[in-house]
C-alpha cells in the first residue's frame, strides 16, 4: 500500500465514498489506505468488520479510477463533495480557463450578455455583443475545464438562455465555493483584499454596478472609452481568479502551483479596439447566434460521445 506524499491529491479523495465520513476516512488511513489504488476486492484486516459495506467502497474505487484513467472529469465535478473540488484545480489548473461575463443589468431577468471573457492563463479571449459575442458557444466546445466564480447560479445559466444551449459541455468548478470552504466569503473583491491580491489602479473599485453603467454609457453615449473599461473590469475578473485558484492551492499545501513569471495584470494590455460603433439593445428576446439551438444540441452531443 503507498505512502508516498507525491499521490495526486485527487486520488486521495474518498469523501464522496458511500459509508464513507470523517472517523471512517481516519480509519482507512491508519490502515494504510491512501488513495484508490489502495482498495483492493477485500478489506485490508484492520477494517474486517466493514465487509457489510466493503463491496459499496471497492466499487466507488473502481469507478474513481476508470473516470480518471478515461479522463472523465465530469465525473468528478459532479460526485466530489464541495470541500475536494479543488483537488481538480491541482489537477487541471495548466488547462483550466477562467470565464466571466457582464449583463446590461443585474436585476432583470430580461437583462442580455454584453460581454464574455476567458483567460487561459496567458491569453485572454474576449466576446462582446454585436462584434463577435455570437462565436463564444463554439469556442466553449474547445475548452477542456471552466472555472467561474458564482458562475454556477449566475454566469452559466445566462450563458446557456443566451445562446440556448442545453448544457454546459465542459466541467466547470465553481470558486465561490471552493472559497467558502476555506473560510473565504463576502465577494471576489473582499477575497482579493483577504488574500492580497491587488488590481490595476485604474480599475481598482469598479464592480458589477459600475459594468452596468458602463455598459449604458457605451449603447446610449456611443463611449468607447466606456466600451474598453468595461471589456477590461471583466478580464480582470478572470486574472483575479487564476491568482485566487493559486491561493487556495497553497492554502490546501500544493507545493507544485504553476507559477506564471512577471505580472499576470499585463494581458490586460490584448484588449482589443472596438469593433462596431455601439451595442444595440435588445429588449424581451436571447440574442440570436448563427447556429440554430439542434446545431447547439449535436454539438453538445457529439462532444459528449468524444468523451
Amino acid at each position: 500500500m503507498s505512502s508516498s506524499s507525491d499521490i495526486l491529491p485527487l486520488k486521495q479523495a474518498f469523501a464522496h465514498f458511500p459509508n464513507i465520513g470523517p472517523v471512517r476516512l481516519q480509519l482507512m488511513r491508519q490502515a494504510g489506505i491512501r488513495q484508490w489504488d489502495d482498495i483492493e476486492p477485500n478489506p485490508p484486516p484492520p477494517l474486517n468488520n466493514w465487509s457489510y459495506f466493503w463491496e459499496d467502497i471497492y466499487n466507488a474505487a473502481v469507478d474513481a479510477r476508470e473516470a480518471f484513467a478515461n479522463g472523465n472529469l465530469q465525473f468528478f465535478t459532479q460526485n466530489l463533495k464541495p470541500s475536494d473540488r479543488w483537488r481538480l484545480l491541482h489537477l487541471k489548473l495548466s488547462q483550466t480557463t477562467f470565464i466571466d461575463i457582464e449583463t446590461s443589468g443585474l436585476e432583470s431577468l430580461d437583462n442580455y450578455i454584453t460581454t464574455i471573457v476567458a483567460f487561459d492563463g496567458q491569453k485572454l479571449h474576449t466576446f462582446v455583443k454585436n462584434e463577435n459575442l455570437e462565436d463564444f458557444p463554439d469556442f466553449l466546445l474547445t475548452l477542456k475545464f471552466i472555472v467561474t466564480y458564482n458562475g454556477s447560479t449566475f454566469d452559466l445559466p445566462k450563458i446557456m438562455r443566451e445562446f440556448n444551449l442545453p448544457n454546459i459541455p465542459v466541467p466547470h468548478v465553481d470558486l465561490r465555493w471552493l472559497c467558502h470552504n476555506c473560510f473565504l466569503d463576502g465577494g471576489l473583491k473582499n477575497i482579493e483584499k483577504t488574500l492580497n491580491i491587488n488590481r490595476p489602479e485604474d480599475i481598482k473599485g469598479t464592480d458589477g454596478n459600475d459594468a452596468v453603467i458602463l455598459c449604458n454609457q457605451w449603447v446610449n453615449s456611443n463611449d468607447h472609452n466606456a466600451r474598453r473599461k468595461l471589456v477590461k473590469y471583466c478580464a480582470a475578473d478572470t486574472i483575479s481568479l487564476l491568482l485566487v485558484a493559486r491561493k487556495l492551492l497553497e492554502i490546501h499545501n500544493c507545493d507544485n502551483v504553476q507559477d506564471n513569471e512577471g505580472n499576470p495584470w499585463i494581458v490586460l494590455d490584448q484588449i482589443p479596439q472596438c469593433k462596431t460603433n455601439q451595442i444595440t439593445p435588445v429588449q424581451n428576446e436571447t440574442s440570436n447566434t448563427q447556429h440554430s439551438i439542434n446545431d447547439r444540441l449535436k454539438a453538445f452531443l457529439n462532444k459528449k460521445r468524444r468523451h
